[in-house]
């Protein structure tokens, strides 16, 4: 029971930080547009301190959990992916299927599309879904716009932080504890850390989002 006490205490600690170093912003930068480029750097800058924070501490929570005394920086062990290959291919196999849904939507959409213009063919197919789904993507990428800024943010930044922080080390400290409910429990914290746009809404007299 104690060690599940200590989970829950850093478990919020880390979900807390996360969002806490988002407001070190000044605040005419967290005034700006969320699709701001400048809002954008900023928030990206501190996402990457925070993610930074959460590492340097996370030795020391396992070691209170643990008892383990190496104090180092725990970010080498998910770094070495190739100690499990099987098991780190099944991991990203399981987190790609949450976007088959999405995916196969969107393709059975061009499907209708190309049915109805009688132009149905693999090639045909292929080209479409370049032209409307990945050339617009890599073109946000490559010009020098607000616009790159916005996708690296969601294709990059927030993804890595995100699974650093909510993936890799509060599950690696609910395991210290030896329970079965991990897959239900961690999710609650990325809940928490999101739980703050609930509350604006609520004061702002607006629909959370």
């Amino acid at each position: 029971a104690l060690l599940v006490r200590h989970a829950v205490v850093y478990s919020t600690l880390l979900s807390s930080t996360f969002v806490g170093v988002l407001y070190l912003a000044p605040k005419r930068i967290r005034q700006l547009n969320r699709e701001s480029p400048q809002q954008i750097k900023w928030r990206a800058s501190l996402a990457a301190l925070a993610c930074l924070l959460s590492c340097s501490t996370s030795s020391y929570a396992l070691h209170i959990l643990t008892g383990n005394r190496d104090l180092r920086l725990h970010v080498p062990g998910f770094l070495d992916v190739s100690r499990d290959v099987p098991s780190t291919c099944l991991v990203l196999a399981q987190t790609g299927i949450l976007y088959l849904g999405p995916l196969s939507e969107m393709a059975l959409e061009l499907y209708r599309a190309l049915k109805a213009d009688k132009q149905l063919s693999f090639l045909q197919f292929w080209q479409s879904w370049y032209s409307i789904y990945i050339d617009p993507t890599l073109q946000r990428i490559v010009k020098p716009d607000g616009l790159r800024w916005q996708t690296l943010r969601n294709l990059l930044v927030a993804p890595v932080t995100e699974e650093i922080v909510f993936r890799y080390l509060i599950v690696s400290v609910w395991k210290a504890t030896h329970t079965s409910y991990i897959p239900l429990l961690t999710p609650l914290f990325f809940g928490i850390a999101h739980i703050h746009h609930a509350c604006v809404g609520l004061f702002n007299g607006e629909r959370p989002g």
